[in-house]
């Protein structure tokens, strides 16, 4: 089934492509949908086929202004896209394997008016595609996506390739990190082992999933336990993501809590161990865990 005409305004974030388009000739949206049209049941199984228009090294990219809505490794979210640019993104991913890059903006440009992309994101597949209806706030409605993806793993985001039709970027495989420390950490690195801190993780989860039903917060996820969590991202992720389950489990443990810091930990994964990894999830989770206990406690004055 053809993409629906995209109505010209934002999405996933309300981002506008802040860019001129960039002089090709072959990449038109109708060769685009015309190759989804023919893969799209491959692209959501997949199926990788061999992509005649763009380098290997290069994935389309959705590009996140609000970190609150950042895609991390082991999530599975649901992404909203109305924007032209990002539904063309969309159509060129099906047509080759369903995978494509969720990237945060850097923030410090933005503040100069500078339109700039995060050198790290996340690589995700897409799950399922649902039509929809944007309303815009003058009343106007257009047909949109809503897409269920799935976090795959960290990627390093190398230069834009283009910025029209859609975003296209360099990616980098980052294999995950044997030994490294983050920067200006002590060589020695946590002391507890990765069994401990993974068993101080699930602990941490569970109690802040405990103290936002009781106070009736929403934020953490729903999943039991972050085990069953782990079981459905390996399932789909494959073994080419295999070696960062460690990383993942932590990432994921992250869900609901502030953006910055969800922002910083995927910073970490690509540039440090598993073990400190997981030990900032920890600190993170113990802290909100102390937090929620203070409002537990105010609620009961």
């Amino acid at each position: 089934r053809r993409l629906p005409p995209p109505h010209p305004a934002a999405g996933a974030g309300d981002l506008r492509m802040a860019m001129a388009a960039a002089e090709s000739g072959d990449f038109e949206l109708d060769k685009l949908n015309a190759a989804a049209d023919r893969t799209a049941t491959g692209g959501l199984r997949g199926h990788h086929q061999q992509n005649a228009l763009y380098p290997a090294d290069c994935l389309p990219c959705i590009p996140q202004y609000t970190l609150d809505n950042l895609t991390l490794p082991g999530e599975i979210q649901t992404l909203h896209l109305y924007d032209d640019s990002l539904l063309a993104a969309l159509s060129q991913a099906l047509a080759t394997g369903g995978e494509l890059t969720h990237v945060p903006m850097d923030h410090a440009a933005a503040e100069h008016r500078v339109f700039q992309l995060a050198p790290y994101g996340t690589l995700i597949r897409v799950m399922n595609i649902r039509p929809s209806v944007k309303q815009s706030k003058f009343g106007d409605r257009s047909e949109s996506q809503l897409v269920t993806v799935l976090g795959l793993r960290p990627v390093g985001i190398g230069k834009v390739q283009q910025e029209y039709p859609f975003m296209l970027t360099k990616v980098g495989r980052m294999d995950p990190p044997l030994g490294g420390t983050p920067p200006g950490s002590p060589p020695s690195g946590p002391d507890l082992d990765l069994a401990v801190l993974q068993e101080q993780l699930q602990e941490h989860f569970k109690a802040c999933q405990a103290l936002r039903e009781h106070l009736g917060l929403t934020g953490t996820s729903s999943a039991a336990n972050l085990e069953d969590q782990l079981q459905a991202w390996a399932a789909t992720a494959g073994e080419d993501c295999s070696e960062w389950g460690t990383h993942v489990q932590a990432l994921a443990s992250l869900e609901g809590m502030s953006p910055e810091l969800r922002l910083e930990a995927l910073q970490l994964a690509g540039a440090a161990e598993a073990q400190w990894v997981l030990n900032f999830a920890c600190r993170a989770l113990d802290e909100e865990r102390r937090r929620l206990l203070a409002l537990k406690a105010l609620n009961g004055l």
